[in-house]
């Protein structure tokens, strides 16, 4: 039995034929919250010989770089037009946390291609999305969340949200709940025969990462079916996730996703 079902069976008594996660999507259940992180990466062409690509899925890729304290951070575009005033985004909301975990959220006007600091220190950055917006109605730039050179969360153009699979679970919750997650690998430019191991990770401070769900993405010509699985599985305040892929495969696009039920 999934976690879905179990929670389907709690709202019989509360709210007629209107599920628990229904109820909690529709804003009525202030006690919970649903968050659906999405990572996207483009893999580039790797020189022969070369050793499988490691990635954390995020648009920048690489290793995703966990700060250990709340630092400066910056937010920037690649667009003059993202600009206050201007036709692209005008202002980005980015939803992070401090150095107690809890949820801190900032909105600030954007400046182009000129850094704008944002007014509270943050340990995470578990979200961005394009606020207000001028004729463009999206971002036009890629645009960066990020103390110094590391960057914390990528929002790409013509997005209006990051697209990063790394979310840490804020102490403003008692626990989190997996409900389901899913990948997909697919060829950029021509067909291609294959397989992408993905991990779904997950760490408490201080603790290793450990597995907390393995995935195969098969690569068969010109796409691929979406692999997804429902996990019932707990995770506790302050947990770090993050989705990797690991593959000799070049010139694909890998996605991963989850979502998870946060309760008060």
């Amino acid at each position: 039995m999934v976690l879905s079902q179990e929670f389907r069976n709690i709202s019989e008594a509360v709210s007629g034929n209107i599920s628990f996660l229904g109820m909690v999507i529709l804003g009525l259940v202030n006690s919970a919250d649903i968050v659906s992180k999405i990572g996207v990466h483009d893999v580039p062409p790797i020189p022969a010989g070369m050793p499988p690509f490691i990635n954390d899925v995020t648009t920048v890729g690489g290793t995703y770089p966990f700060p250990v304290s709340a630092q400066t951070t910056t937010l920037v575009s690649t667009s003059a037009d993202d600009i206050e005033g201007g036709i692209g985004v005008r202002s980005v909301r980015v939803e992070g946390l401090d150095n107690d975990y809890k949820i801190v959220v900032q909105e600030v006007s954007t400046n182009g291609t000129n850094d704008v600091e944002l007014p509270v220190d943050l340990l995470r950055v578990n979200d961005v999305r394009a606020e207000a917006v001028g004729s463009a109605e999206f971002n036009l730039g890629n645009v960066t969340v990020s103390h110094g050179v590391n960057v914390l969360s990528t929002m790409p153009p013509f997005s209006g949200r990051d697209s990063n699979s790394v979310y840490t679970i804020p102490n403003d919750f008692s626990s989190a709940f997996v409900l389901v997650c899913g990948i997909q690998a697919t060829p950029l430019k021509k067909a291609k025969e294959g397989q992408v191991s993905f991990n779904l990770f997950v760490r408490m401070p201080g603790i290793a990462w450990r597995t907390l769900r393995p995935m195969v993405a098969s690569v068969e010509g010109t796409s691929s079916p979406t692999p997804y699985a429902a996990i019932p599985a707990v995770l506790k305040p302050t947990t770090d996730i993050k989705w990797n892929s690991v593959s000799g495969m070049d010139e694909i696009g890998i996605l991963a996703y989850y979502s998870l039920l946060l309760m008060k």
